[in-house]
């Protein structure tokens, strides 16, 4: 997020016994990490972890298929496209793509949208400069023309001294195709807006791990209650 505010995440967990580790990296001090543990169904709102906000680079790793979304709440100054209200998917990083194809669009219920700008995380080697050839950030491609020669003012910014990176480019209404070395897939985040504040937001790619169908039947756990004549009170759980 990057932002004081911070956002919301809501969590939802695919199977029993899910294990949910939140790591906090905080600048030139000790990660801050928690634990969760979750069943099946169960949803999780976080916007802080041991009374310390979620807004700095944060990973969240779990032993079971999770949905991770991000909720961010308006900052009241529109129509600026980072205050905007909005909710998107964490993608993780084992669905990243080598070769990602979105639009742009120009119009959407008749919103015209005249501004559109993408923010790509990617992977890179610390120990190399981007104008190196061999850095896989060098190698990033939209349509057809490398990043670095498309756009000088993009540096790349690393996150929390990892081999991640991250920036935003300006982009022009339509259909792009952005392409990264096999080895290393990126994932990228669209955002549009126009003159009268309304703005769209989306990542690339959306699809996430399906959780298998609920095929198990409801379960009796005993009567709760059994002293008015014609009704029975049970507890019933579907987990």
């Amino acid at each position: 997020p990057s932002r004081s505010e911070g956002d919301r995440f809501r969590v939802v967990a695919s199977k029993d016994s899910t294990r949910l580790i939140v790591k906090n990296l905080r600048p030139f001090l000790p990660a801050d990490i928690d634990t969760f543990k979750m069943d099946r169904g169960d949803v999780l709102d976080l916007s802080q972890i041991n009374f310390l906000r979620l807004n700095i680079t944060t990973i969240w790793s779990s032993n079971n298929p999770v949905f991770i979304s991000q909720l961010r709440v308006s900052g009241g100054d529109f129509p600026v496209a980072d205050n905007a209200p909005s909710m998107i998917p964490l993608v993780p990083i084992s669905s990243y793509s080598s070769n990602t194809i979105f639009s742009a669009p120009i119009d959407i219920n008749s919103d015209n949208f005249k501004t559109h700008k993408v923010v790509i995380i990617a992977k890179g080697d610390k120990l190399k400069a981007i104008s190196d050839s061999s850095n896989p950030l060098n190698k990033i491609t939209l349509d057809g023309v490398k990043l670095i020669e498309k756009f000088s003012s993009i540096n790349f910014n690393q996150i929390n001294k990892s081999d991640w990176y991250w920036d935003t480019i300006n982009i022009s209404s339509g259909s792009h195709i952005m392409v990264s070395s096999p080895e290393f897939p990126i994932c990228t985040e669209l955002i549009g807006g126009n003159a009268v504040g309304d703005f769209y937001r989306w990542t690339n790619p959306t699809w996430i791990t399906q959780i298998e169908p609920d095929t198990k039947a409801p379960v009796f756990l005993g009567v709760i209650e059994n002293k008015v004549k014609g009704t029975l009170k049970v507890k019933i759980s579907d987990k």
